[in-house]
């Protein structure tokens, strides 16, 4: 609650500052995660060749992109306007933001009566955590538009960010307003709204559930070669030698080294031993509540991802070409 214990103006100033500051790395993102059309335009990266000498003016926000313009020649016409327009956007954006979710936008600006005393712990923990998401929906939108893809970088870490913000702070999920004899009050919505809350979830099914649900997800991640041109077994067995790439079994003179795993394939491995080890130890310690909010969090991951898998797979056999990335 650092925000909420500040006055109005300097919390404005504060944000106004900082959203600009943000703006600036989203830009850099932009440039420097691509997985193919990385471009030097950030005044935070190495520069290219024929561009000018960096200046400290240059990684001022927002005015530093006006400083950058006469490098046009390099990166092409213009080529200032958005990033500009992206960290005049955050600066404006982040404390209206702000502003917005302390005054109940979540609960369409009609706050709980009375209020409770945790309220600005609830709102600041929606405004970071929803900021942290807007950021990663910025960067992955631009890089779309430049590259046609999104890369892992955005949406791994988003996701662990995500799962992390709903398993230590249950109260990070939406919020819903609910009529009582004292005026209304606001309560957490949960993944079986709005009937009642099953406990089927806090049995040894519901931890097993959980944690298929984060393998799967590492499974559906791993870099994979799928084809069932010759029959299922032989398409699977394929798509796993594809994700472990054993040691050939002929000699070559020409290979110098053994084929090993792919590096991102045993980070991704790593990240599902040591998540489902995490969520095992998550149902054992946690309250009761916060491995609600978790698996909460697990389900939708397995509902939204599932939903994208399933157009993926309808869409390949319906237009016989790689769909949805």
């Amino acid at each position: 609650m650092f925000l909420a214990n500040l006055p109005p103006t300097l919390q404005f100033l504060l944000l106004a500052v900082g959203g600009a500051i943000v703006g600036a790395m989203i830009n850099w993102a932009i440039y420097a995660w691509p997985y193919t059309l990385k471009n030097p335009i950030s005044p935070w990266m190495k520069k290219h060749s024929s561009a000018a000498a960096r200046t400290a003016n240059d990684r001022i926000p927002i005015v530093g992109w006006w400083f950058m313009r006469c490098d046009f020649t390099v990166y092409g016409k213009g080529f200032w306007i958005r990033p500009m327009l992206i960290e005049i956007v955050w600066a404006i954006g982040l404390p209206w933001f702000y502003f917005w979710q302390m005054g109940g936008g979540l609960l369409g600006g009609v706050l709980p009566a009375p209020l409770p005393a945790t309220w600005n712990m609830w709102a600041e923990t929606w405004f970071f955590g929803h900021t942290i998401l807007i950021a990663l929906m910025f960067i992955a939108t631009f890089i779309d538009f430049d590259e046609r893809t999104i890369p892992d970088l955005i949406t791994i870490p988003g996701t662990i960010i995500a799962l992390c913000f709903a398993a230590f702070f249950p109260w990070f999920r939406l919020p819903e307003v609910l009529p009582n004899l004292a005026g209304q009050t606001a309560e957490s919505i949960h993944f079986f709204s709005a009937w009642t809350l099953p406990q089927w979830h806090h049995t040894t099914g519901g931890l097993l559930g959980a944690v298929a649900i984060f393998g799967i997800w590492i499974v559906a991640l791993l870099p994979k070669f799928c084809t069932m041109r010759y029959g299922l077994f032989k398409g699977i067995k394929f798509m796993i030698a594809s994700i472990i790439r054993p040691k050939r079994k002929n000699a070559c003179e020409l290979r110098t080294e053994t084929r090993g795993p792919f590096g991102f394939s045993v980070l991704l491995l790593g990240l599902g031993i040591v998540g489902s080890l995490v969520i095992i130890a998550a149902k054992m310690m946690l309250p009761p509540l916060n491995w609600d909010s978790l698996f909460g969090a697990l389900f939708g991951l397995a509902f939204g991802g599932g939903m994208v898998w399933a157009i993926r797979i309808v869409a390949r056999f319906a237009l016989n070409r790689e769909a949805m990335g």
